[in-house]
């Protein structure tokens, strides 16, 4: 079975994909993470350098909320949405949150209970958010008359 990239699956998939991301990470770093951050307050930029360049994080998370998606639609292979994504999500997790742990363990004076509750947080986040792509992003057939 042929399948044909969808243009409307992938803006949609994106949109809910950033919605997702953001408000986990919110919820890991805003709320699940807030006071052992206090904590190390001296490891962070001053509040007001870290709110001016906030930009960056928003943009950073719409980067992944796109290619993220546009990944997935690229290695779809046809199977149940949802356990496609699940896996997608966990390799992925795996790809991103494993070695940037392990590179954070080695170079940060920050303790490994923060650093391995990214990395442990990243890879759900990946994995849900995989979920999430594979219930939503539907490509089209390709049937003999399209090819």
């Amino acid at each position: 079975m042929k399948w044909r990239w969808s243009f409307g699956g992938w803006v949609v998939a994106t949109i809910v994909s950033y919605i997702l991301l953001t408000t986990m990470e919110v919820l890991v770093h805003g709320v699940l993470l807030v006071s052992r951050y206090a904590e190390l307050g001296s490891h962070w930029l001053p509040e007001p350098v870290m709110r001016s360049r906030a930009w960056l994080m928003w943009i950073g998370y719409l980067i992944f909320a796109m290619l993220f998606p546009y990944i997935y639609t690229r290695g779809y292979r046809g199977g149940s949405g949802p356990a496609e994504g699940l896996l997608y999500g966990l390799w992925i997790g795996l790809l991103i949150f494993l070695p940037r742990t392990l590179l954070n363990l080695s170079t940060l004076s920050i303790d490994g209970v923060i650093m391995g509750t990214w990395g442990v947080a990243g890879l759900i986040e990946s994995m849900i958010v995989g979920v999430v792509v594979g219930s939503i992003y539907r490509p089209k057939e390709v049937t003999e008359a399209d090819a």
